[in-house]
């Protein structure tokens, strides 16, 4: 890794230095890499720093806010969908009232025109035999054409 090269560039500045320069170099190269990589392997996760915690905290403030931001836009949208629900649910009333009216007109139109088709016939339009006839009756003043 880069303190791994790094500590072979710094060992070899100090190549011609004393054994013990050396060593202490390296020493201080290995506590350094140790107190960096913890006493984890090579590959072992690494947890978050303080930086990326902080980050993710304002993320969460953020989206918090903006979590209260939308209910509140939830509400005055219910508000106002209350509102326009209200409205719609008293047109339907009134046009399920207007329904109901014009299929009690239609019934009583229905009946009507089936008791009409029903009548009885008076006993001298029997033996005139009427039904399925048509009388036709010509009225106006004398001298204009009746006849």
């Amino acid at each position: 890794t880069d303190l791994v090269n790094e500590h072979n560039q710094r060992r070899k500045l100090l190549g011609n230095m004393g054994a013990a320069i050396a060593s202490v170099a390296e020493a201080i190269v290995a506590v350094t890499y140790l107190f960096h990589m913890g006493s984890r392997a090579g590959g072992a996760p690494v947890p978050p720093s303080p930086a990326e915690r902080a980050r993710l905290r304002e993320e969460m403030s953020n989206l918090e806010q903006l979590r209260h931001e939308l209910e509140d836009q939830r509400r005055r949208v219910q508000k106002m969908s209350a509102a326009r629900e209200e409205e719609l649910r008293m047109k339907e009333q009134e046009l399920d009232r207007r329904e109901q009216e014009a299929a009690r007109e239609a019934e009583e139109q229905r009946q009507r025109e089936e008791e009409a088709r029903n009548y009885p016939l008076q006993d001298y339009q029997v033996q005139a035999n009427w039904e399925g006839s048509v009388n036709v009756g010509l009225v106006g003043n004398s001298g204009v054409g009746k006849s």
